[in-house]
């Protein structure tokens, strides 16, 4: 794990009134088991050794104005919202290839996910997806996302739990 996601990670959960769970090894063998592109390493390394499975966090997507401080509620995965994102829903299933690992839900329903491109390294950007462009991956990388962190450790960095 890039020690400065390790450091932003650490960071949040210290200023967090609550966490979320760990995942067992047992489910990460598991969910491994399933997928058709393995998560990398250390993302099964944060996602064991920390608190952030079903971890609620308010991020800023917007501009704040007036009473709106602009950040919005976002959902890290559990193992089961990273299998059915990867292998059974889009846009999930048609950018998994191309390299990007689900992060975290849009808990208001709206189905615009978070996902990184993991294909970068193990301190990658995070992307917000928008689950109505297309089902074809490349057209959903040129025009239905857009990019909320340029690192992982940026994206914990801003974050509140």
């Amino acid at each position: 794990m890039h020690p400065s996601v390790r450091h932003a990670i650490e960071d949040c959960l210290a200023n967090a009134n609550h966490t979320g769970k760990t995942v067992s090894s047992a489910d990460i063998n598991e969910l491994q088991s399933k997928l058709t592109v393995p998560l990398p390493e250390w993302y099964v390394e944060i996602m064991s050794a920390y608190p952030l499975a079903g971890l609620s966090l308010n991020y800023p997507l917007y501009e704040a104005k007036g009473d709106d401080d602009g950040y919005c509620r976002i959902k890290i995965a559990t193992v089961k919202d990273i299998y059915s994102e990867s292998v059974e829903c889009y846009p999930g299933l048609a950018i998994t290839e191309l390299g990007y690992a689900f992060l975290a839900i849009d808990p208001t329903g709206g189905g615009d996910s978070y996902f990184m491109k993991v294909a970068e390294g193990d301190n990658p950007s995070v992307y917000q997806v928008y689950h109505d462009v297309s089902d074809i991956g490349t057209e959903i990388e040129a025009m239905g996302m857009v990019k909320i962190a340029n690192s992982l450790s940026e994206f914990f960095g801003k974050a509140r739990a």
